[in-house]
C-alpha cells in the first residue's frame, strides 16, 4: 500500500512539474504582457499609471521575438511538407505529393519551385488519365501551375520547357515555339528543347512560310552538337554535367539525321 502511495505521489509530482515547466514562448509572452500593463497605484488600486514608452518598446521587442519563433516554425513545417512531397514523387503517389506541396505553399506562398513541382505531378498524372477529357483537365492544371511558377521566376527554364511539351502534345504550335524558344535563347545547347522547337516549326509549316527551313536548320544544329560530343572532350564533359550519356547523344544524332531528311523531302516536294 505504501509503495502504491509513493508511486502515486511521484506520478503527481512528474505531471505537476511538466505542467509548470514554461517554454521560451511562454516566458516571452508573459514578459510582453507584463510590460504593457499599467503600474499599480497602491493608494488608488482601481487606477494605474500608463506604462512608459520604453516599456511599450520593450514589449514590442518581445512580441517580435514571438513572431520570429512562429515564422521559423512555419518555415520548418513547410520544409517538412516538401520532404513528404518528395517521398510521394519517388513512390509515384502524385496526389499525395500535390497535397503536401500545397500545404507548403499555404505557409510560404511565393516559392516558384513548389508551383512547378505541382505542375510536374499533374503532368505525370495526365499520362495515366482514364480518358481524353480527364487528360485535358490534368494538363490544364499542369499548365496553370507552370505559368504561376514563371510569374514568380521569369527564368524558370524547366517550367518553360514543360509548357512547350504540353503545347506540342496539343499541337498548339505557336505556343510551343514561344515556350521552347525561351529555353533555347537561354540554353543554346539544350538538345531536348531544340528537338521540341524543330518539331513545332515542322508542325506549323502548313500555314507559316519558312517554318520548314527553320525546322531543318534546328535539326542541323542538333547534328552539329551531337557530333561535337564525339570529337571534343570539353563538349563531352559539358553534356555529361547536363546528364546526357554518350548512348543518348548517339540516339539523338541518329534521330536528328532522320528528322532532317524527312524535312528535306517535304521541302523538295513543295
Amino acid at each position: 500500500m505504501r509503495k502504491v502511495l509513493l508511486l502515486s505521489l511521484l506520478l503527481i509530482m512528474v505531471i505537476t512539474s511538466g505542467c509548470n515547466k514554461k517554454t521560451e514562448l511562454d516566458r516571452l509572452w508573459e514578459n510582453a504582457t507584463e510590460l504593457t500593463r499599467p503600474k499599480r497605484n497602491i493608494f488608488v488600486p482601481q487606477y494605474g499609471a500608463r506604462p512608459s514608452a520604453d516599456r511599450l518598446h520593450q514589449a514590442l521587442a518581445e512580441y517580435d521575438k514571438i513572431i520570429e519563433y512562429k515564422i521559423q516554425a512555419g518555415e520548418k513545417k513547410a520544409d517538412i511538407y516538401r520532404r513528404l512531397a518528395l517521398y510521394g514523387i519517388e513512390e509515384g503517389q502524385w496526389y499525395y505529393a500535390i497535397t503536401n506541396y500545397k500545404r507548403a505553399l499555404a505557409i510560404e506562398p511565393s516559392k516558384a519551385d513548389d508551383y512547378y513541382n505541382i505542375g510536374f505531378c499533374y503532368g505525370r498524372l495526365s499520362v495515366v488519365a482514364v480518358d481524353s477529357a480527364h487528360e485535358e483537365e490534368l494538363l490544364d492544371a499542369a499548365e496553370h501551375y507552370y505559368l504561376t511558377a514563371i510569374k514568380l521566376n521569369k527564368k524558370f527554364i524547366r517550367a518553360w520547357y514543360d509548357l512547350g511539351i504540353i503545347a506540342r502534345k496539343r499541337e498548339e504550335w505557336d505556343k510551343g515555339i514561344q515556350y521552347f524558344a525561351k529555353v533555347v535563347n537561354t540554353e543554346t545547347a539544350n538538345i531536348k528543347a531544340l528537338f521540341g522547337l524543330a518539331a513545332c516549326y515542322y508542325g506549323r509549316a502548313d500555314r507559316a512560310q519558312g517554318d520548314l527551313a527553320k525546322s531543318y536548320e534546328l535539326y542541323n544544329t542538333i547534328v552539329a552538337l551531337t557530333e561535337k560530343a564525339y570529337r571534343n572532350s570539353k563538349w563531352q564533359k559539358m553534356f555529361a554535367i547536363a546528364g546526357y550519356t554518350s548512348d543518348q547523344m548517339e540516339r539523338w544524332h541518329e534521330q536528328a539525321m532522320e528528322n532532317k531528311e524527312k524535312v528535306e523531302q517535304r521541302m523538295y516536294a513543295e
